[in-house]
């Protein structure tokens, strides 16, 4: 069956730094603690291994050296051979990044580009048998397979950063980050996004050549379940337009892009996953190995409702994994102790660290909770992928959808707002000369969640405090070095709305109170009272070139209002709201207090 065709963008930004993020979601279910996906790559009788002594035709010089693991006697079926991608002992460690952009890709990463060897070619043609099996789409083609230098790895990911975010849209995203202080404005986004990509990116898959190409050292084991969550997406690529090319335009709004890559990705994660437990069962115990759906000649076996909710575990364990949990030291021991971590692979998830709060969270969700996502959706299928065809056909609207598999079922649908291009403000109009405004965006529930964990909220009450959303717009304005927004939130309840409320003191104050070069902080904000049926504080606050700024929040019933970064002489006039509440509501409920409390201006947190 073919997958229905969807917009081709719904990657976008997010390609080049593939390779790692499906390594380390796969790492991760492994390390999950769910006992169904033990990775331990030692079977229980195990051969000893061959070396390889000649570098195969068409491989890098340095494989000359490199050791190969031998199949492993494990009853009828045994692992495809795979040669270890070599690595090259001149190369220096990556030192970890202390601070955002400030990882520095090696300036090697001993590969020459070529072709792969014929063992790894071998091991690439039976995963692929493996996932036909397993999605029930058979390759029109054979991806190629092949290794690439480093040098022209970084000439990829230039050529690709530079052509999603230095265009006009690029230009607006990175304005609306900085102006809502989601990320640093001190932060190149572009080069940040290079450096993070070519320091960390293991493997990917490319739709325009269509080849997979390993650019860092790994494991077998590691190598082969990254090679099945990259195949997959060349499964994608020859059954959909989605990733034959990248648009400019994608969906419209960040959100629904965000949204569409949960979609993508987690369908690759779901069969990378399934992949990896079969493999893994029959490695250790054979053809008899129990509950699976295909063999890794790519036979069928098994029954789907007893496979199939070994993986549900597995996906579901992947989902529930924070920024802490990830980023733990202790999780590369354990990475390393079940043979899924290399000592490059280790490195770069220590730069993990130093990535930007918004960009850890859009690349690692859509893998991490994407595979529950779609898992959902092929359960209520009873295990027929046709539920996940329609995925492709209709993506999903919102991150709303995606982050809560049930609203997805149901396709809830959600307030939408408008901001005006032309404001109604009080005040000198003069002020107002020279500025430019972007076009309006959504940014959905997702980006609140970062937006209150990017300023020190504990990640589960940030998800709390976020959920309820109900719509969204905001527009970007921008003159020389500043800018200013304007973001209208809509909520399904009252409630939902003034638990994300309470928050918005301690956001604000860390995000302006470490502007003001005489250490005031902001002005007005002791005045806001996150119980209050409505509001409408304004505030000032000063930048660092000591120019007097100013701000508003307001509320309510179920809208709330945040504009910020206007001069001083001018002030946002009140606006009637859009945003009734959700007639399903229970009528409002005595406000509780938040599971973690919020910042306040005298204790700012965050940067």
């Amino acid at each position: 069956m073919e997958h229905p065709s969807a917009d081709r963008n719904a990657l976008k930004g997010s390609r080049s730094l593939s390779g790692l993020a499906s390594g380390l979601a796969l790492a991760l279910a492994c390390v999950a603690g769910t006992g169904a996906l033990a990775c331990d790559a030692k079977p229980k009788d195990p051969a000893p291994a061959a070396a390889s002594t000649a570098a195969p035709s068409g491989a890098p010089a340095a494989s000359a050296t490199a050791t190969a693991v031998a199949p492993a006697a494990t009853g009828k079926t045994a692992a495809p051979e795979v040669a270890k991608v070599p690595a090259d002992p001149a190369v220096p460690a990556v030192p970890a990044a202390t601070g955002a952009a400030k990882g520095k890709a090696p300036a090697s990463n001993g590969l020459k580009s070529g072709p792969a060897s014929p063992k790894i070619l071998k091991a690439a043609r039976s995963i692929q048998k493996d996932l036909e099996c397993l999605r029930g789409l058979k390759f029109k083609r054979d991806p190629d397979v092949a290794f690439q230098s480093l040098g022209d790895f970084r000439a990829y990911v230039d050529k690709q950063v530079k052509k999603e975010l230095g265009g006009k849209k690029g230009a607006q995203l990175v304005r609306m980050l900085h102006a809502l202080d989601i990320v640093d404005p001190s932060v190149d986004v572009i080069n940040m996004l290079i450096e993070a990509a070519v320091g960390q990116a293991a493997a990917y898959y490319d739709p325009e050549t269509n080849t997979f190409y390993v650019v860092q050292e790994m494991p077998p084991l590691m190598l082969n379940s990254v090679m099945a969550h990259e195949l997959q997406h060349a499964l994608q690529d020859q059954h959909t337009d989605l990733l034959d090319e990248y648009l400019d335009q994608g969906f419209g709004t960040t959100d629904q892009d965000l949204a569409t890559r949960f979609v993508v990705e987690g369908e690759a994660t779901l069969i990378g996953h399934s992949w990896l437990v079969s493999d893994t069962q029959t490695r250790l115990l054979g053809d008899n190995a129990g509950p699976k759906i295909c063999h890794l000649k790519g036979a069928r076996s098994g029954a789907p409702e007893q496979f199939w909710p070994i993986m549900r575990n597995v996906v579901a364990e992947a989902s529930k994994q924070t920024r802490d949990d990830v980023l733990n030291p202790g999780l590369l021991t354990r990475l390393a102790a079940n043979s899924m971590m290399s000592e490059g692979m280790a490195e770069s998830m220590e730069q993990l660290k130093s990535l930007p709060v918004y960009f850890f969270y859009t690349l690692l969700l859509p893998y991490n909770q994407g595979g529950m996502t779609v898992y959902s959706r092929f359960e209520e299928g009873k295990y027929d992928w046709s539920k996940v065809d329609e995925l492709f056909a209709k993506p999903p609207e919102s991150t709303e959808q995606v982050l809560h598999p049930e609203k997805l079922v149901t396709r809830e649908p959600f307030a939408r707002l408008e901001v005006a291009e032309v404001l109604p403000f009080d005040g000198d109009a003069a002020a107002l000369a020279g500025w430019a405004s972007d076009p309006i965006d959504r940014l959905g529930e997702l980006t609140l969640r970062i937006l209150l964990i990017e300023e020190g909220t504990a990640e589960r009450a940030a998800n709390a405090a976020a959920a309820g959303w109900n719509g969204d717009a905001v527009r970007v304005w921008h003159k020389q070095d500043m800018l200013a927004f304007d973001w209208k939130i809509g909520w399904d309840s009252a409630d939902a709305m003034q638990r994300f409320v309470a928050y918005l003191p301690g956001v604000v104050a860390a995000q302006r109170g470490g502007e003001d070069p005489k250490g005031q902080g902001v002005q007005g904000l002791e005045r806001l009272d996150p119980k209050a049926e409505s509001a409408g504080l304004p505030f000032t606050w000063t930048d660092s070139q000591g120019r007097g700024r100013h701000g508003r929040i307001s509320w309510s019933k179920c809208e709330l209002r945040w504009t910020d970064g206007w001069p001083a002489a001018v002030k946002m006039s009140a606006e009637r709201n859009q945003t009734r509440c959700k007639a399903s509501q229970e009528p409002s409920q005595p406000q509780k207090k938040p599971s973690r409390a919020p910042k306040t201006p005298s204790q700012p947190q965050g940067r």
